[in-house]
């Protein structure tokens, strides 16, 4: 360890004025306990992390640091201001094959997928789940990376500790958070995100709701939009609707209130939430847009504006897994209208809030429902809703060990784990309690 401590700072601190150095460290080995203590005990460098907000203020304290050294790790590949990049030295990333050991004869301690693993453990031992923002842009980065370098089907049984305790904290809190006032940096739940809107009086308010969009891959839209257009970015997250569904909880987003059940989920009907959620807070309907998909031409004199787009949730449902998301995503963020429509919504001035209705998650078949449950049943793939005439207590019985009640009062039940209720052996989903579902990115574009 010695060694890799030595080779890493050598890396970093190789001329003898570099006192605060910047580093895009994709695969997260810098942040290990064992390094960061390294480098501080030994060559007394101190360690931090984060946003280019977070940047800014370790540079404006820097002097309470005199005789240390700084590095600092950029959670995203975003750019310096510019200050503070004519000051330091900056490095765009350091990969894991300048840092480990040399190789020795059956030694994979330090490998990708041990780094991988690493990072999440020590990220991951305590988590605050009522603050999901504070852990959850580090996991979509990590599970980013275990998909770039295709460790993925290795490493996503780490990520089974962590929804125990999640559903866990679903059963005693969710109904706490359903009720919960609006969040002061961002909606705590999709019902919040409207009211939220309207709280800031911004001139001109875009929303873009991009269904079915992972956190892991609204990290790689936060990448794209950092790289092609050099905005500033604030990420935080939120909760879906349970059944985390897009009727229930996009409703929710235009609603800006509790769905209903008797809801047609449509275009018309999503357009007609929004100018009256808005008519009702003063905002006229000439002052008013709701465009559904393609290129966004008009509505850029409205006040109040909403972009809907399915083309990742049409990728969603066509991939087997998330390798298959992945690269249909790489593909969507290159050839696809959002980056040209943010650039347009820029461009007029708006201020840009972009979300999602729900998650989605690699699931794993555990078998279809009997015919005789699907009757007047709401159900998705993760999740059913029975009728008053099923008796309950035989559903229960019937796939005993396989469902999971977050209300005890409801009728709703949801798939453990992983599981799906589909004969189909592979697929990508939604409608669970999976933090993959559940935990949905909101994005502030400054």
């Amino acid at each position: 360890m010695e060694e890799i401590i030595k080779n890493i700072y050598n890396k970093l601190f190789y001329l003898p004025e570099d006192k605060f150095v910047v580093v895009y460290n994709y695969d997260g080995f810098l942040m290990t306990k064992d390094v960061k203590e390294g480098l501080k005990n030994v060559y007394n460098v101190l360690v931090f992390y984060g946003d280019e907000l977070d940047l800014r203020l370790v540079w404006e304290r820097r002097m309470k640091y005199p005789d240390s050294k700084i590095l600092f790790i950029k959670d995203t590949n975003f750019t310096l201001m510019e200050d503070i990049a004519r000051e330091i030295s900056t490095l765009k990333y350091i990969a894991p094959i300048e840092i480990k050991p040399s190789p020795r004869k059956n030694d994979n301690a330090y490998d990708v997928l041990s780094q991988i693993k690493n990072q999440w453990n020590n990220n991951f031992v305590d988590i605050d789940f009522f603050k999901p923002s504070d852990w959850m842009n580090k996991a979509g980065q990590i599970i980013l990376e275990a998909l770039k370098s295709e460790k993925w089907s290795e490493f996503r049984d780490n990520l089974i500790p962590v929804n125990d305790r999640f559903n866990e904290f679903l059963k005693k809190n969710y109904v706490n958070i359903v009720s919960s006032s609006v969040g002061l940096s961002a909606p705590r739940i999709v019902t919040q995100v409207l009211p939220f809107l309207h709280r800031f009086d911004f001139a001109k308010k875009a929303l873009i709701v991009i269904d079915g969009m992972n956190y892991w891959q609204s990290t790689m839209l936060c990448e794209s939009l950092q790289n092609e257009l050099g905005v500033g970015i604030k990420r935080d997250c939120m909760y879906s609707w349970l059944p985390s569904v897009t009727e229930l909880s996009r409703q929710a987003i235009f609603r800006g209130d509790d769905p209903i059940v008797e809801y047609d989920q449509n275009p018309t009907n999503e357009k007609g939430l929004w100018k009256s959620f808005w008519e009702i807070k003063g905002v006229r309907g000439n002052l008013q847009y709701y465009q559904y998909g393609g290129k966004i031409i008009e509505g850029l004199n409205s006040k109040v504006l909403a972009y809907v787009t399915l083309d990742l949730d049409v990728k969603m449902h066509a991939s087997d897994n998330y390798e298959y998301l992945y690269d249909l995503t790489r593909r969507w963020l290159k050839d696809g209208d959002l980056i040209v429509n943010i650039k347009e919504l820029i461009e007029n001035g708006f201020k840009i809030f972009i979300t999602t209705d729900h998650g989605n998650i690699e699931g794993t078949r555990y078998r279809s429902f009997d015919s005789r449950d699907r009757i007047d049943a709401e159900r998705s793939y993760r999740h059913i809703t029975i009728s008053e005439y099923k008796d309950q207590k035989i559903f229960e019985s019937q796939y005993k060990g396989h469902l999971l009640k977050i209300d005890e009062s409801s009728r709703t039940y949801y798939a453990v784990g992983t599981e799906m209720f589909t004969s189909k052996n592979h697929c990508v989903t939604h409608g669970g309690t999976h933090f993959m579902e559940v935990l949905i990115p909101f994005i502030t574009i400054n």
